[in-house]
């Protein structure tokens, strides 16, 4: 095939999209302006669609997404996932969450069935199901002094063998933070 060349999309968000990341072979995250975060798995979404998709995957018509993050006050502006965490900036604020959810069996096969071709995800989720909403609870960057940060967060990278991540901010300084 050609590079380049679209073979599928879909309409994720109603506001335009401020970032993405890929998880594994066959899992999406996309943020939008409307301060939530999408989980995707790819295989399921089956066509251009100008209506954001919001079934679970096994539903008829089902759009691949299996979860949506919630609770940002702010436009997402990055994420970075680090395991089965995703770390996202929100103008001032930093959330954590897990991309397993809240789903018991999830947290068994852990991001499993978005990593391995051969593995039927759909035993992650009840089939028919809407997606599941995952509560985010952002909270403000705290200076080496303990104060708050007022400056707001643009980017986000995780220094993994090291378990510290990296902070830019509009101001143009870059933070170290645990």
């Amino acid at each position: 095939g050609r590079c380049g060349q679209m073979i599928r999309g879909w309409k994720a968000h109603e506001e335009p999209l401020t970032c993405s990341a890929a998880i594994g072979d066959w899992g999406v995250l996309s943020a939008a302006k409307d301060k939530t975060i999408r989980l995707w798995d790819i295989r399921f979404v089956r066509e251009l669609s100008t209506t954001v998709l919001k079934k679970g995957p096994g539903a008829r018509g089902g759009s691949g997404c299996v979860r949506s993050f919630q609770g940002h006050r702010d436009p997402v502006s990055a994420m970075v996932v680090h395991h089965n965490d995703v770390l996202s900036v929100a103008a001032g604020r930093i959330a954590v969450t897990s991309t397993i959810g809240n789903n018991p069996s999830n947290n068994q096969m852990g991001l499993m069935g978005l990593m391995d071709e051969s593995f039927d995800s759909r035993s992650l989720w009840i089939v028919g199901s809407e997606e599941e909403i995952i509560k985010v609870e952002p909270m403000r960057l705290r200076n080496s002094r303990g104060g708050k940060e007022n400056a707001s967060n643009t980017t986000i990278q995780v220094l993994s063998s090291s378990h510290l991540f990296l902070v830019g901010n509009e101001d143009g300084s870059v933070k170290i933070c645990h």
